[in-house]
Order: C-alpha cells, then sequence, then structure tokens
C-alpha cells in the first residue's frame, strides 16, 4: 500500500516464503500495510481464483492473517475481489471502516507457474482523493510493484529474481510494449543501460527467439520515442537471467542532465507470436542508477544489486540467485537448520533440529530421511532396498521376506476336480529364468474359503491367500515345472476358479 496526500493504496502482494517444489505454483496476496503511521487492512474480501484449479480465499478464514497464499496447478488465471469487502484504517491498533474505491482492474489476470509464487496487486483510493503518489525509482527500476508498468497484457510479479524480492512477469506472443510509470529527476551518470531477462524453456523457433527493443520518451526535454537499440534474444539460455546490454546517445544523456517528471522507459518486446511463455524482467540499470542506489530496505548493496537476506525458515541452499530462498531448514535432512547440515544416518530434520527417527514398523524404513513421507519404504519387498535401506538387489533378483533371489517363476491353475460349489487344482510353477530358484511366493484369490491344501505354506483361508514353499520344493530348476503344490477350495455362487494375483521371483 501507498498513501500520499490522502491517497490510499492497498497493494495485495505476496510474500517472500519459498515456493513449494512440486508440479504446482501460487499465488499470493497481502491484507495488511502501514502507510504513513496508520495500518490499512482488508476484511470482509472474497477473493476468487478462476483457471485450471479454481480456489476461493477470504480474509475471515483467519481474521489476524496478513496474507492469503494458495497452491495452483500452472496455467492462466483471473482473480476476482468480490463486492463488499470492506477497508479499515488502524491507529495504535483501533481500527475503524474507511471510504474507499478500488482502482486496479477487477478480476485480475495473471500467469501461475511451476514452483514460483505469483504476486497480484489490488489498489484502492481513500478520502476521494484519486492523485496517486509519485512512483518510487527503486520500486521502477527493481520491477518491484507490477502497476508501474503497463502493457497490453496483464502483468504480474514472480518470485524468480535477480536482487529485491521480484521480477517482472509479461506473458509471452507477439509484440509487447512495456511501459514505466512517468519518472522524475534523478542522477544520470552514464550512457549504460542494462536489464536482466529470463527467457521461458519453451521456443517455437529455435532459429529466432526474438529481440528486446530499449525506447524512451519525454516530451519535457525533447525525447520523443527515442529508439535507443535493440538486442537479439536468439541463442540466449532459457531458465536463467541474462543481460541486455544498451548505450543511450551523447544527445540523450546530455538531455536526462536537466530536471524532468515526465521521463517514461519502454522495453519492447517482439517474440514469435506462438512463444507463449512468461518472461520475467528484472534489474533495470539506467545511466548508472540502479534500484539498489534508493531502496535496499532489509538488504544489502552488492555490486548493484540488492540482496535480500533469506527469511529464517529459508535458505538459498544451491547458491542460484534465480529461484531465491528455495529450502526450508525446518525439514530438509540435508540442510537442517542451515544450508549443508546433513542429519546423520537414523535421524532427521524436525524444526531445524537433527533428531532421532521414530522407530518405523519391522519391514519398514526411512530410507530417504524425509519427515513427510516417514518409513516409506517395505524392506521385505523393495529391490532397491532388500532387508535394510541401500541393500540393492541384482538385476535379475526379486526381494522376497527380505532376501534378494534369483529365477524367473511363472504360475498355472490346473482343475482337477470340480464339482460346482467348489474344486481342486494343482499350481504349476515353471521357471522360466537361466538360474535355480532359491525360493518363491504366490498370492492368489481363490474367491472362497480354501479347503484343503498341500505341498507349501499357506497364509490366509478366505479370498486372498499367500503361498511359500516347504525346502523340499523351493528349488526349482530353469524350464523346470514344479507339480507338489495344489488346493481345494469352496465356490459360492459360482465364481470362478482362483485368480493369481502374482508370482515372484
Amino acid at each position: 500500500m501507498v498513501v500520499a496526500a490522502g491517497v490510499g493504496a492497498l497493494a495485495l502482494l505476496g510474500c517472500a516464503d519459498a515456493p513449494s517444489q512440486s508440479a504446482t505454483g501460487a499465488i499470493a496476496l497481502q491484507l495488511s500495510t502501514d502507510v504513513n503511521g496508520a495500518q490499512y487492512r482488508l476484511r470482509d474480501a472474497v477473493f476468487d481464483v478462476a483457471g485450471p484449479t479454481p480456489a476461493t480465499l477470504t480474509t475471515e478464514e483467519d481474521p489476524d492473517a496478513t496474507f492469503l497464499q494458495v497452491e495452483l496447478l500452472p496455467g492462466e488465471y483471473s482473480v476476482t475481489l468480490e463486492d463488499d469487502w470492506r477497508l479499515e484504517r488502524g491507529i495504535e491498533d483501533e481500527f475503524q471502516t474507511v471510504e474507499a474505491e478500488l482502482l486496479s482492474d477487477n478480476p485480475a489476470s495473471v500467469v501461475i507457474q511451476t514452483a514460483v509464487v505469483t504476486h497480484t496487486t489490488f489498489r484502492f483510493a481513500t478520502d476521494g482523493e484519486l492523485v496517486a503518489p509519485p512512483p518510487n525509482l527503486a520500486d521502477v527500476l527493481g520491477f518491484e510493484d507490477a502497476e508501474l508498468w503497463s502493457t497490453t497484457a496483464a502483468l504480474s510479479l514472480s518470485d524468480l529474481r535477480v536482487q529485491a524480492l521480484h521480477s517482472l512477469a509479461v506473458p509471452g506472443g507477439g509484440d509487447r510494449l512495456i511501459s514505466s510509470a512517468a519518472l522524475s529527476t534523478f542522477e544520470v551518470s552514464s550512457n549504460e543501460v542494462s536489464v536482466a531477462i529470463r527467457l521461458p524453456p519453451e521456443q517455437p523457433n529455435p532459429f529466432w527467439f526474438g529481440n528486446v527493443e530499449l525506447i524512451i520518451d519525454s516530451p519535457s526535454l525533447g525525447l520523443d520515442e527515442v529508439e535507443v537499440g535493440i538486442v537479439p534474444l536468439t541463442g540466449l539460455p532459457t531458465r536463467q537471467f541474462v543481460d541486455l546490454d544498451f548505450e543511450l546517445p551523447p544527445d540523450v544523456v546530455a538531455a536526462l542532465s536537466t530536471d524532468f517528471d515526465d521521463l517514461v522507459l519502454r522495453l519492447g518486446l517482439n517474440v514469435p507470436t506462438d512463444a507463449t511463455g512468461t518472461y520475467l524482467f528484472d534489474n533495470l540499470r539506467f545511466g548508472g542508477a540502479s534500484a539498489c542506489d534508493f531502496d535496499c530496505d532489509g538488504g544489502t548493496c552488492v555490486d548493484g544489486i540488492c540482496q535480500i537476506p533469506c527469511p529464517p525458515d529459508f535458505g538459498n541452499c544451491d547458491g542460484d540467485p534465480s529461484n531465491g530462498c528455495e529450502t526450508s531448514v525446518l525439514a530438509d535432512s540435508s540442510n537442517c537448520g542451515g544450508c549443508g547440515v546433513q542429519c546423520g544416518p537414523g535421524t532427521l530434520c524436525q524444526a531445524g533440529v537433527c533428531a532421532a527417527s521414530p522407530q518405523c514398523a519391522p519391514h519398514e524404513a526411512d530410507c530417504d530421511s524425509d519427515p513427510s513421507n516417514h518409513c516409506e519404504v517395505d524392506t521385505s519387498t523393495d529391490p532397491a532396498h532388500c532387508g535394510g535401506c541401500g541393500l540393492e538387489c541384482g538385476q535379475d533378483q526379486a526381494c522376497i521376506e527380505s532376501l534378494c533371489v534369483e529365477g524367473d517363476i511363472e504360475a498355472e491353475l490346473q482343475v482337477t476336480t470340480d464339482w460346482g460349489a467348489g474344486y481342486c487344482a494343482n499350481l504349476l510353477l515353471t521357471n522360466q529364468g537361466s538360474v535355480t530358484t532359491t525360493t518363491w511366493k504366490v498370492t492368489l484369490d481363490t474367491h472362497g474359503a480354501t479347503l484343503s491344501l498341500w505341498n507349501a505354506e499357506f497364509s490366509g483361508t478366505v479370498g486372498v491367500v499367500t503361498l511359500r514353499p516347504l525346502l523340499w520344493n523351493a528349488r526349482i530348476q530353469p524350464d523346470e515345472t514344479n507339480t507338489s503344490v495344489g488346493f481345494c477350495a469352496s465356490r459360492p455362487g459360482g465364481h470362478a476358479i482362483a485368480t493369481i494375483l502374482s508370482a515372484v521371483p
């Protein structure tokens, strides 16, 4: 929110939490902010999110919440703020409803990307004044506020960035002329201009990615849509930020040495019409001025980049600034309490501390040290962890009763007697492999009750039963068929004979 000269604007911006590492993204909306000593908060607000994953967010689910966030599948969405919302202003913890007008487009359009928190902005005016305050230069050059830039498509913010908290997300698909808010006088000390861009991975034309043009306009300085230069995008890497460099003409630098209040910076994004991915812009450095020179609240300026520390519960453990604080150090056993802090065997990361793992049930183990799926492995049947974590069976082996065994068993039933209400059958076990079996296990569904059985150990007597060999018939030579095992079962209701569910090895 920004308030000046009786103007109130509530910017619903997301928090800086790390995104979920999954096939989803997220949308974030902030509900309160402080302006000139007064706190503003939104109440009785309902946001309808329409798109691949519809959702409804309301401020009343948690009246004390300062932001709303929900995970969504990637795609295009619209966010509608329903009627009957209220804006409250508080001084010294006492809040009163104030007259306010919604200034933003409603619904707002956003694009959700995988593993990215996308921030949507709604603005309000209070006290009947609709004159917007001058834009914060750091927010323009740093692309920290989507409403300080405009184009024919919906713009949003992404937490994939080079500096500070956000970058500007621009939908592709043909030509976009992205214009800044009008800027007032600031020092221009060089002719160099650079902006960071992150190309989407989907490039339909491998021979032409497009280009970006820099245009500046200031009628008071006699600069009328001056075309500074064009930089091609073809051949640039995707999924990472790279700099595009421009050079201001000498007469433009000279003009900018005087006062102005109407300087507009334009970035012309020209890409194939079917290049519909999202392009991210960040860290515009213009004539020696950068966002970090004017504002780096909560961070540190390093080589012109505002570096914001990670929240206490997160870390930038891969060293990649383009995905920010991507790791939760509260629950990551490879980064427990801090990046690179590895929990030892038998421990899990709990609340940022390596603690002893809870006891797993017999034949279960926690082999990936992930508390979200603790005791995820059945060591009695998993060939990658047979009998214990990391004990991997050979290529032609199966895991039975925590032991790696060889062979390739095919099971077949041969009915020997059938009296309608029941039947008897032999179990034909053929070793189709190249090595002798040392054990085997067959699971079948009798669809009834087992009346009698011979030459095997049976578990279960009704429905699904498991058969294991005795000592003398566990070994089956290659290409040999063992016919020693059999059983009789009831056939209630005329059901079919037993179904073989599995046979190993």
